[in-house]
């Protein structure tokens, strides 16, 4: 088992090196890139084209370098791990409409449909391989949505007691309880979920095989 492993990361290490100029006939063909891998899921390679390209076209604020490797790594490690359970749930699989409608989303992100072209080019995808990206974005959602907002709920002595813990806030811009339930709601939704999504990949990642290969 020990033997196998090290024969996988030593193979692992050879895919992350840099091919050198191949000489053919008396011509130099094009010198040939190996991915540069940053992390093993569960036996599931990411490679560094896959972070830059989940940055660019799904992260907010994508196109922009992230100036911690390791934080942006370990949030792709959490996403591939997030699919993995979704698929194992067997949840049903987003449909064409809702996979046309994300990349509508993620067009938005560009100035006009060149310049989205233009960085499908410079990441070096297809159209149809950043709609399985997308769908792969949607059932991560769907996971969340079905096994974690679920069974989130927040009662009306959550929403009361929000209020009275910024009563000062709300009074000083007249807005009574009863204006703002709904956003409290809200709020205390989102930080309900993700203290559940926090505490499900706590659980996730304990249970899975990574290795990260950055410094």
């Amino acid at each position: 088992m020990e033997t196998h492993k090290n024969l996988v990361l030593l193979m692992l290490s050879l895919l992350s090196l840099i091919v050198n100029t191949v000489y053919a006939e008396g011509k130099a063909e094009k010198p040939v890139i190996a991915e540069q891998i940053v992390a093993v899921v569960n036996k599931q390679v990411i490679f560094l084209s896959d972070l830059t390209r989940y940055q660019r076209f799904f992260e907010e604020g994508g196109g922009q370098e992230s100036t911690r490797l390791r934080t942006s790594v370990e949030k792709r490690v959490h996403h591939q791990l997030l699919l993995f359970e979704a698929k194992r749930f067997g949840l049903e699989t987003p449909s064409e409409e809702a996979v046309d409608l994300e990349i509508e989303t993620v067009q938005k992100r560009f100035q006009d449909r060149i310049h989205f072209e233009n960085a499908l080019k410079e990441a070096g995808i297809t159209l149809d391989e950043l709609r399985t990206e997308a769908l792969n974005q949607l059932w991560v959602s769907r996971l969340i949505t079905d096994r974690i907002s679920f069974f989130i709920f927040v009662t009306d002595e959550n929403v009361q007691q929000y209020y009275q813990q910024h009563q000062a806030e709300f009074e000083q811009s007249g807005q009574s309880i009863k204006t703002v339930e709904g956003a409290i709601r809200k709020i205390l939704e989102k930080e309900k979920e993700a203290a559940k999504l926090k505490e499900y990949l706590s659980r996730v990642v304990s249970e899975a095989q990574i290795e990260f290969h950055i410094q």
